[in-house]
C-alpha cells in the first residue's frame, strides 16, 4: 500500500480537482460552461433519438377499447340526435400515419368532413416538402435534429385561410431541443407555400386580415431570475438545463414574414404580477404559452378592452390580458382551473377554456370545458355534465387539448388530446351533438406493435375546427 499511495494520491487529487472545477463552472456558469452544456444537450437528444422506439406518429400505447381494424373508419363518427341540425363542415387535425386509407404515403395532415361524417377533402402530410421549404435558413439553433423530416416535427394546430390554405403549427416529436418546431402555410393538397423552422409552437390564431398570432420562444442562458421584495432582492429559479425558454407571441404576415414579436415574459416581469413567476411549475419553461385569443367588440373595456389579447399561461395556471398597442399586461386571472389550454373569449366578460387538471367532486376529476366570468370570477362547468356518459368515462387529458367555437358562439368542438376523442357540445347546456374518435389502421405500417396491427390504433386528437359555415 505504501508503494501505491505516492502514485494514487496525485491521481485522486487530479480527479477531485477536475470534479471541483466542473462543479464551479456549472454553478457559476462561466466559460466553457455554455459549450459543455450545449454539447451535452446535443449528445443527450441524439442518444434519445437513437434509443427511442420507432416513431410512428402520435398514437397511444394502449387503447382502452378494442376496435376491429375493419371498423376503424366507421367507428370514428358518432352522431347524436341533433348532429345534423347545424350547418357547415368540420376540419379534423391529422398527422403521421393517420388516415392512411386516404393519404397512403405519410398520412393526412387534415381531413374535412360534413355533418354526416362523410369525407369532403383530405390534405396529405408531406414532411419532406414542408421541411425543404424552410425560409429561415437554419438560423434557429435546434439541437438533436433527426435526419428524417418525418421524425423532426408533428402537426399540432390548424387554422384555415380564406382561400383554403392551412396554417399549421408544429412541435417536435420528442427527441429535439427545444420542443418548438415552427409553422407552415400549405395549400389544400399539402404542398408548402412557406415553412418557418423556428421556435414557434402550440396553436396559432388566424386574424381576419390574414395575419397570425403564433406562440413562440427565445432561448436564454443561466437561471430565471424574478424580482421579489426590495431593490436588490431576487428569487432565482434554478433551470437545470441552463437554457430557459422565454415565451412571446409572433405576429406573422400571410407570406410567413414576421411583422413583430411581443415579449410576453418581459411584459409580465414589468407588470404588478411579476412575482407570480416564482410560482411556475417549470423553471426552464416559466410561462408555456399555449394559446392566444383577441377580445372582441363585446368586451367590457378597461383592462378588458376590445382588441386586447387573452394569453393562456399553462405553467402558471393563469390567463394574462395584454394590450398589443403598448405590450403591457393589464390583468392576470386565475381560478379553479389548472394547466389550462385553448382560452377563448366567449362574449362580454366571459371566456371559455379547456381546463386540464380542474374538476370537482360532483363530476369527478375529469378535464372539462369551463366558462369563467372575467369580471365577477364566476365559473360554470359546460362539459361534461353530471350523469352524462362522458362524466362516467372519466375523460382526462394531462397535456394538450383544444376547443373551437362556432361562429355564433353557441357550440364548441372540444378535443381531448389525451383521449384521442372529441365532442361537439352546446355551450349553454353541455348537450353532445356528436362524438369523434381518432381511430386508424396501422396494420401495414412497418414498426407497428402487435396490438396496433391487430386492432385500430388511437391517435391523439389535437383539434377540430368549424369550417364552411
Amino acid at each position: 500500500m505504501s508503494r501505491i499511495l505516492p502514485i494514487l494520491m496525485p491521481v485522486v487529487s487530479l480527479v477531485l480537482l477536475v470534479f471541483g472545477a466542473g462543479v464551479f463552472v456549472g454553478e457559476y456558469q462561466i466559460p466553457p460552461y455554455r459549450t459543455i452544456a450545449d454539447g451535452a444537450k446535443t449528445i443527450l437528444y441524439t442518444y434519445r433519438g437513437i434509443s427511442a422506439p420507432p416513431y410512428l406518429g402520435q398514437f397511444h400505447a394502449h387503447s382502452r377499447e378494442r376496435v376491429a381494424l375493419e371498423d376503424a373508419v366507421s367507428s370514428r363518427f358518432t352522431p347524436g340526435p341533433r348532429a345534423a341540425e347545424p350547418q357547415g363542415r368540420l376540419l379534423i387535425n391529422g398527422g403521421l400515419n393517420e388516415y392512411l386509407e386516404l393519404c397512403p404515403e405519410h398520412g393526412c395532415l387534415a381531413v374535412e368532413i360534413d355533418r354526416s361524417g362523410a369525407l369532403v377533402h383530405a390534405t396529405p402530410f408531406r414532411p419532406d416538402e414542408i421541411f425543404a421549404a424552410d425560409m429561415t435558413g437554419g438560423s434557429f439553433g435546434h439541437q438533436g435534429v433527426p435526419g428524417d423530416p418525418a421524425l423532426i416535427f408533428r402537426p399540432l394546430g390548424l387554422q384555415r385561410y380564406d382561400n383554403g390554405d392551412l396554417l399549421v403549427s408544429f412541435q417536435s416529436t420528442g427527441n429535439m431541443f427545444p420542443f418548438a418546431a415552427g409553422a407552415a402555410r400549405v395549400d389544400r393538397d399539402g404542398h408548402p407555400v412557406w415553412f418557418r423552422f423556428d421556435f414557434s409552437h402550440h396553436w396559432a390564431t388566424l386574424l381576419p386580415d390574414g395575419r397570425a398570432l403564433v406562440p413562440d420562444l427565445d432561448i436564454a442562458t443561466g437561471d430565471w431570475v424574478v424580482p421579489v421584495g426590495p431593490r436588490g432582492s431576487r428569487e432565482k429559479l434554478k433551470c437545470d438545463t441552463g437554457k430557459p425558454q422565454v415565451d412571446g407571441v409572433q405576429i406573422l404576415r400571410a407570406d410567413g414574414s414576421v411583422e413583430r414579436r411581443i415579449d410576453v415574459s418581459a411584459a409580465l416581469l414589468a407588470s404588478p404580477w411579476s412575482a407570480m413567476l416564482a410560482e411556475t411549475t417549470n423553471a426552464c419553461d416559466p410561462l408555456h404559452i399555449n394559446y392566444v385569443d383577441v377580445l372582441d367588440y363585446t368586451a367590457p373595456g378597461g383592462a378588458l378592452q376590445p382588441g386586447n389579447l387573452l394569453i393562456s399561461l399553462r405553467n402558471l395556471s393563469a390567463v394574462a390580458v395584454l394590450d398589443p398597442a403598448t405590450d403591457t399586461i393589464t390583468d392576470v386571472l386565475r381560478g379553479s382551473f389548472v394547466q389550462q389550454h385553448s382560452v377563448h373569449h366567449l362574449t362580454g366578460s366571459k371566456m371559455v377554456m379547456f381546463d386540464n387538471w380542474g374538476g370537482d367532486a360532483e363530476v369527478g376529476r375529469v378535464s372539462r370545458l369551463l366558462e369563467k366570468d372575467l369580471v365577477t370570477g364566476a365559473e360554470r362547468r359546460i362539459f361534461p355534465q353530471p350523469g352524462t356518459p362522458q362524466a362516467a368515462e372519466q375523460l382526462f387529458s394531462d397535456r394538450g387539448s383544444h376547443l373551437s367555437l362556432s361562429p355564433d358562439r353557441r357550440r364548441a368542438l372540444v378535443s381531448y388530446s389525451g383521449e384521442g376523442r372529441g365532442y361537439e357540445v352546446d355551450v349553454a347546456t353541455g348537450e353532445v351533438y356528436l362524438q369523434y374518435d381518432s381511430l386508424h389502421d396501422l396494420s401495414a405500417v412497418p414498426g407497428a406493435n402487435a396490438a396496433q396491427k391487430s386492432h385500430a390504433a388511437r391517435a391523439s386528437l389535437f383539434g377540430m375546427l368549424y369550417t364552411g359555415e
